[in-house]
């Protein structure tokens, strides 16, 4: 059956004159047909504007926008007037109908030579614009209460600004500017301008249209302004903060341009570009948070493991007999299902926010809700003042907890128990959502789309070059295939109980789980007979030579490579996580493998890699003695440094099998 998307909560604001677009997500449509209507104002009745692709209305003005097998249908009004305003709706002409409303306000158009501004009463505004020009201008809004000053512009000639200083208790003076850099600008001297700003304070945020691309805040090309901002911004240390997605649509591109430069802010934020008005520039909306603790995980769980270790008891496991590889797939399945089912039913997710609530809180929210309950039941005036005083109490106690409880946190933190600079790191980490991607014929928004695009980006990493040779692929492929049909040596010793206790022991309980959900504390808070069962299944992995499928499975994050293009697909590393309980069994692996090769002295001598104890500060120390030798018996020594591009990604596989066969 067809879905539509959630009421939008924020109605669509436009300016007079100006065209508007109302959009509706419509999935699984089938044969139905979308309706836009509109509510007549002063009553409940309402005039049809179209169906599917037909405009009704007379009103050339509307219009109908849809691409074929799209889900987004957008009404169209050019020149929108101020009586356009009102109650828009989309409806599928199902049995019953379905509908959504979208809410759309159309306010006049301000003349350039008027100082008149449409403000809220509880802001107050801070305009520069030149009464002469109708284009360009910079405004800043801010709340009464807030205690703040303009700030007079020093001498620019080629950019925009209005000014403020944000004065907040027990917070440094914060500089903010609206800044507004036109395309007609000097690019050999606008960052003077940038610069004269930036010295009015200590603290300072610019924020607005900089008409400048660069691919390190998501453009798809450099420009000379571009170059001089991200110049300037390495030059002073400033933080470039950009949204993922483009801010500015035009016809047929999408680009970069508004976005925020820092100076000597280090408070977190999030920042994100919203299709809400009727313009080519999205509004960008970026929120700083002054109270704020060290990050945490989204979810956390509280897990009785002393019930789970009991549930894990009682659970019935059959040792039965494994003689081939999709037995052994099926018990793997049924283990992993087990404990997942057991760990569910013994966790709980906790609000992260209830660290924060101690006895007297939960006093005060105790009587607050009688005092509540009572106001409905006899609306009685002083329930319901009893009922405000007490939720401003509950308020302003939970805030004092929080801040003490932080304050408490930085007071504890010692540099010799790196406590301190591992709070320092995740406060200066910087969290940001992955760029739109340029996909090979579209560029992708969505995260179904970034998906998309970067497994296809993958998937062509880890295409073999196409090097064909027939011959050589036929020796090969026969090779192999007789190798695998001849009977093998399946005497490799698995590792003892005692072996596998040792080892699941000292895993390390931070590390993430993979696509089974099963992380490491839980494989630590196992009971010996469910590692009896582990060790039954991991006994004849080793026995039937099959790694289990479902253990191949691994999730995959991207991670952007330092200096890359963030919106080319390419440019981000996949990061993979695996089962816990595949590493464990790897690590088994990798322990026969290199009893095998010292054993029989396969590996050579200067291999350094993947070999305990050893790394490349060996190889290194290796070439500086052969070099230092060298010199000593006056001679020269020549290297050669061999990097091969997509070496591990592309490798021929059965290539390398049939060399480690010979």
């Amino acid at each position: 059956a067809p879905t539509l998307e959630a009421t939008p909560l924020e109605p669509l604001l436009a300016v007079a004159g100006d065209s508007v677009l109302i959009d509706c997500v419509v999935k699984n449509l089938q044969n139905y047909t979308i309706i836009w209507r509109r509510v007549v104002p002063g009553s409940n009745k309402t005039e049809i504007l179209s169906a599917g692709e037909v405009r009704i209305i007379p009103d050339p003005r509307f219009s109908l926008l849809h691409q074929k097998d799209h889900e987004t249908w957008v009404l169209q009004i050019q020149k929108a007037q101020v009586n356009d305003s009102g109650r828009y709706v989309c409806e599928v002409n199902t049995s019953p109908r379905m509908q959504i409303y979208r809410l759309l306000s159309v306010v006049e158009r301000i003349p350039s030579n008027s100082k008149a501004f449409p403000v809220d009463h509880n802001y107050t505004d801070r305009i520069n614009q030149d009464p002469t020009c109708s284009s360009g201008g910079t405004a800043i809004l801010i709340k009464k209460h807030l205690t703040h000053h303009e700030i007079p512009n020093p001498t620019l000639n080629e950019i925009e600004a209005t000014t403020i200083s944000l004065n907040l208790p027990n917070i440094d003076p914060i500089i903010i500017s609206s800044i507004y850099i036109p395309p007609s600008s000097k690019t050999s001297t606008f960052t003077l301008d940038l610069k004269s700003i930036l010295q009015l304070g200590n603290t300072c945020i610019l924020g607005g249209d900089f008409n400048a691309h660069h691919v390190s805040w998501g453009s798809n090309k450099n420009t000379e302004k571009g170059n001089k901002i991200k110049s300037l911004a390495n030059s002073a240390n400033l933080d470039i903060i950009a949204p993922s997605t483009p801010t500015r649509y035009g016809n047929y591109t999408a680009s970069f341009i508004d976005f925020i430069m820092a100076k000597n802010f280090l408070y977190p934020y999030d920042i994100s570009s919203v299709p809400e008005l009727s313009s080519d520039h999205n509004p960008v909306i970026a929120n700083f948070y002054f109270n704020y603790k060290a990050p945490k995980q989204n979810n956390t769980f509280k897990t009785n493991w002393k019930n789970f270790k009991s549930d894990m008891i009682n659970s019935t496991y059959n040792f039965n007999q494994i003689t081939n590889s999709n037995e052994l797939d099926s018990e793997i399945s049924n283990f992993t299902e087990n404990i997942n089912k057991i760990f569910n039913s013994n966790s709980k997710i906790v609000d992260p926010t209830t660290q924060y609530i101690n006895n007297k809180i939960k006093t005060i929210h105790h009587e607050r809700n009688v005092a509540r309950r009572n106001w409905q039941s006899t609306r009685n005036p002083a329930f319901k003042t009893l009922f405000n005083r007490l939720h401003r109490q509950a308020t302003k106690l939970e805030q004092k907890i929080k801040q003490d409880d932080w304050r408490d946190k930085l007071i504890a933190l010692q540099p010799n128990d790196n406590s301190l600079w591992n709070t320092a790191k995740q406060m200066r980490k910087q969290h940001t959502k992955i760029s739109a991607l340029k996909g090979q014929s579209s560029i992708a928004l969505s995260n179904s789309e970034k998906a998309e695009t970067l497994a296809d980006s993958l998937e062509n990493q880890f295409t073999l070059n196409n090097l064909k040779d027939p011959d050589t692929e036929n020796i090969v492929h026969n090779t192999i295939l007789k190798f695998f049909n001849s009977p093998t040596d399946t005497n490799i010793t698995p590792p003892t109980f005692s072996e596998l206790l040792h080892h699941t022991n000292k895993i390390n309980v931070r590390k993430a789980p993979g696509i089974d959900g099963i992380s490491n504390k839980i494989i630590r808070n196992l009971p010996l007979t469910t590692i009896l069962k582990f060790y039954h299944l991991l006994t004849h992995i080793f026995k039937l030579n099959h790694f289990p499928t479902s253990w191949k499975t691994a999730v995959v994050i991207p991670i952007l490579k330092p200096g890359k293009d963030p919106t080319a697909p390419a440019s981000y590393r996949p990061i993979s996580l695996l089962p816990n309980f595949s590493k464990i069994t790897e690590h088994f692996i990798l322990q026969r493998l290199n009893e095998h090769f010292y054993s029989n002295n396969i590996l050579i001598p200067f291999q350094f890699g993947f070999k305990p104890k050893l790394s490349t500060t060996h190889q290194l120390l290796r070439a500086t003695e052969t070099i230092s030798a060298g010199f000593e018996n006056k001679e020269h020594t020549g290297a050669v440094f061999l990097d091969i591009q997509k070496a591990f990604d592309r490798v021929w596989l059965n290539g390398l099998i049939y060399k480690l066969i010979n």
